[in-house]
């Protein structure tokens, strides 16, 4: 079996919406870990392969952007009636991983025996990343009620 890389829900609310910063863009930063993570000293890993090293906010920026087109686009394509658009608090980053990460067809790590969320509960890098793949339009979906 494969080695599961693991993460916690507290590493995934810290890279998200980091201590001391309002307003995050915390639903691009979710895409963003998914897709680049898992974090690493609270960044992620860039750079040519033997020079990787923790990007900079500054070289994270662009990156951010690239998401808010694509969800601008998503919810202008794809939701017929949409609200405002919002970036998950903390509470709402553990609701949507605890409903999202419940309903994976596969999956690592059987979260339906986890009754609720904690900032210490445990998921699988692999899982997350899957299912903000899966559930991405769900979600946006959601935030734009």
């Amino acid at each position: 079996m494969p080695k599961i890389t693991r993460l916690t829900v507290k590493e995934i609310l810290d890279f998200c919406s980091p201590q001391g910063e309002q307003h995050t863009l915390s639903f691009y930063y979710m895409l963003l870990l998914s897709e680049y993570g898992p974090p690493v000293e609270n960044g992620i890993i860039g750079g040519p392969y033997k020079h990787q090293r923790v990007l900079t906010k500054f070289e994270i920026n662009p990156m951010l952007e690239v998401y808010d087109k694509k969800i601008k686009e998503l919810i202008r394509t794809e939701i017929t009636t949409p609200q405002k658009f919002h970036h998950p608090l903390k509470y709402e980053i553990v609701e949507i991983l605890e409903h999202y990460m419940k309903r994976l067809p596969k999956k690592q790590i059987e979260y339906s025996k986890i009754p609720k969320f904690q900032p210490e509960t445990e998921v699988s890098f692999s899982d997350f990343s899957y299912c903000m793949e899966l559930f991405c339009l769900d979600i946006v979906k959601w935030l734009s009620q």
